[in-house]
């Protein structure tokens, strides 16, 4: 898996979901990252033997999402016989089927502390399917899935969040939906095209499959790039010091240093000491950079109200 590092994320989850179907049965297969609000996101999803949409969903304090992020540690099904699993499920046909299962937390390290980023699901249509060794494969596969990804973001600068309203008016999860109906339609081409072939020689119908399959891999990476800075903008100012909120939030007002030093009764060489450390945190060369990365309404209402 550390191999695909260089690949996308599509990549990674497809490979830790073909592998653990090698080893084991899996019907219902998702990888899902938490976000503000009760808010989780599904980037990947299988259930029975096809490709599913990415989709939001909102998970209550009873689920299996806030178990997760409260106990840190795998589910199975033999713990309550799936009555956790059962409970505001987003895959309704997974939810009745299932009589087996395995969900285990994505860890990530923020300031030094191991936090939950999100989980990853097995599920099997057949009672009994998996057993101590599953569980210790999969969370060890997806935790090294999720090491890849760390890498990956650490050699990438930071992003804005886009969760606030579109130019539009449009909401992140209404775009979401409106970019997810548009490969809906591409699918069901696709499925036409594949059904007026059946007859046809191999070639052809390889060839209709590796569109079926590079539709599937964009419209995964493309929900990626619309959620993951919105995943990093959650953390971006809890890097940073009460005070160095503050630098930051006049840095984005277009502030200079000797502009924030007199702001903040502090010497310009303080203020320039900060804004170096923002800079570094935030893993950006530029102070205009500083200001992109805070335009979001919601980061700059955090970052003054810390003022």
């Amino acid at each position: 898996m550390r191999r695909l590092g260089d690949g996308g994320r599509y990549q990674l989850y497809n490979h830790l979901h073909i592998t653990m179907s090698r080893m084991w049965r899996v019907d219902s297969f998702h990888i899902a990252f938490f976000q503000d609000g009760n808010v989780v996101a599904f980037p990947y999803n299988f259930d029975g033997n096809g490709y599913r949409d990415p989709h939001f969903h909102i998970y209550g304090k009873n689920d299996m999402c806030a178990w997760m992020i409260e106990q840190r540690r795998p589910y199975t099904f033999s713990l309550d016989q799936g009555a956790l699993l059962r409970r505001g499920s987003s895959f309704p046909q997974a939810r009745l089927k299932s009589k087996d299962a395995v969900a285990v937390p994505l860890m990530v390290e923020v300031d030094g502390v191991q936090r939950v980023a999100g989980q990853a699901a097995i599920q099997s249509y057949h009672a009994s399917s998996y057993d101590g060794g599953t569980v210790s494969a999969f969370w060890r596969l997806a935790q090294t899935m999720m090491n890849v990804i760390t890498r990956q973001r650490a050699g990438s600068p930071l992003r804005p969040a886009t969760s606030r309203p579109s130019a539009d008016g449009m909401s992140l999860p209404e775009l979401v939906e409106e970019i997810s109906g548009k490969f809906r339609l591409l699918r069901h081409g696709i499925d036409h095209i594949r059904h007026v072939t059946a007859g046809a020689g191999h070639d052809i119908r390889r060839a209709v499959q590796d569109v079926s399959d590079i539709c599937d891999v964009v419209q995964t990476e493309t929900f990626e790039l619309l959620v993951q800075p919105a995943e990093k903008s959650s953390s971006l100012l809890s890097r940073l010091t009460p005070r160095e909120r503050e630098v930051a939030a006049l840095v984005a007002q277009g502030r200079n240093n000797k502009e924030i030093a007199r702001a903040l009764y502090i010497t310009e060489l303080t203020a320039k000491t900060h804004v170096s450390r923002i800079l570094r945190k935030f893993g950006v060369n530029q102070r205009a950079e500083i200001a992109i990365l805070l335009r979001s309404l919601s980061d700059l209402y955090e970052a003054r109200n810390a003022m």
